[in-house]
């Protein structure tokens, strides 16, 4: 299991909290509590939170027999334990509380709320979205056959078709949303600009306790071995 010792910046502590709640919602849904299959015919456990063995029990109904035991096939996806699953659960939240801790320490360094500023421009974003889809409308016809009644010489109501069009304008002025989308485009690239460069240029002070690049498997087991030597 590798270390990364390189200098971490705000874009690599996400990225690394990421990686921690991943790997922390991999090992919840592992110790789900599912009721291992006690089906005779099935042999199989892909179980974390019970260990099957199936007992053949010749002895009760022939005295000359011994019972024997047959081995459960094992189909779980990680070679890992229950133990080892729930070390691991304690292990990464107090590693994800110390690197929000030192995010947050990193944040307040910058001139401007990170949050903010992300958040904000994320509304931006939204309505540009909206006013790209608003300049995309277009004035509607739409030709069709009505329907409308008259009397006939014979004073009977009868049906006739009439021509009919339907048109529909559009009543916004796309020029003045078209200037707002151009104006929000700025703003959101200037915004985008300048998260992008607090992102990789400020540093995190923390070193994190496993690589992203590690196995799901390897850092469940480490800690074990961890608990083990200490």
């Amino acid at each position: 299991m590798s270390v990364n010792t390189e200098p971490m910046n705000l874009k690599d502590a996400f990225a690394y909290m990421n990686f921690l709640s991943t790997s922390m919602q991999t090992a919840r849904d592992l110790l789900s509590p599912v009721s291992p299959r006690l089906d005779v015919r099935t042999i199989s456990s892909d179980n974390y939170l019970y260990t099957s063995r199936k007992v053949l029990r010749y002895s009760e109904v022939n005295s000359g027999m011994e019972d024997t035991q047959e081995d459960v096939e094992d189909l779980r996806s990680y070679s890992v334990t229950g133990d080892e699953l729930i070390l691991f659960l304690d292990e990464a939240r107090r590693e994800r509380e110390r690197c929000a801790l030192a995010i947050s320490a990193a944040k307040q360094k910058l001139p401007r709320n990170l949050d903010l500023e992300i958040s904000l421009n994320k509304e931006r974003h939204d309505l540009i979205k909206k006013y790209r889809s608003l300049l995309d409308l277009r004035n509607l016809r739409r030709d069709y056959m009505d329907t409308s009644y008259k009397f006939d010489i014979d004073g009977r109501q009868t049906a006739y078709n009439v021509p009919a069009t339907v048109i529909s304008t559009i009543s916004f002025d796309r020029n003045a949303v078209r200037s707002k989308a151009e104006e929000l485009t700025q703003q959101a690239k200037a915004a985008s600009a300048w998260i992008d460069k607090a992102l990789v240029t400020t540093d995190v002070d923390f070193v994190p306790r496993w690589n992203i690049s590690d196995e799901f498997e390897t850092i469940v087991a480490g800690v074990r071995s961890r608990h083990t030597e200490g």
